[in-house]
């Protein structure tokens, strides 16, 4: 299967501002990461500095925000990477969860993710 992309719409957290970006959905990345010139045009500000561990096992410090997200109709606030300016947006699973949807990839679609119902115990 090769790579999916969807159409993104990423801004700030009080939705003032918002730029559409087509983006690659990865069950491989935790976060969300954003080019970082396209996150300070928003006015997205750096809140947090974490620790990251790309597919080499390679760790770095990276700067962290958050933005408000749309995926597939679904609006929701996610944590958010500052990549550099030339790295291809990519949503991650942190905002799949959020969003309750999934990659299907023997389809190459995103699906509403099955929910789980509680079952009830009977009376006592």
């Amino acid at each position: 299967m090769g790579a999916i992309y969807v159409t993104i719409e990423v801004g700030d957290v009080h939705g003032e501002r918002s730029e559409r970006l087509d983006a690659l959905v990865s069950n491989r990345a935790t976060f969300t990461q954003i080019p970082a010139g396209v996150l300070k045009r928003l006015g997205v500000t750096e809140s947090r500095e974490v620790s990251t561990r790309s597919a080499t096992g390679k760790i770095a410090r990276e700067q962290a925000g958050e933005v408000r997200l749309r995926v597939e109709g679904r609006e929701f606030l996610t944590p958010v990477l500052f990549c550099g300016d030339a790295e291809t947006p990519v949503v991650g699973i942190v905002a799949l969860g959020t969003a309750l949807l999934s990659l299907d990839e023997a389809t190459g679609q995103l699906v509403q993710m099955p929910l789980k119902t509680k079952k009830r115990l009977p009376p006592s």
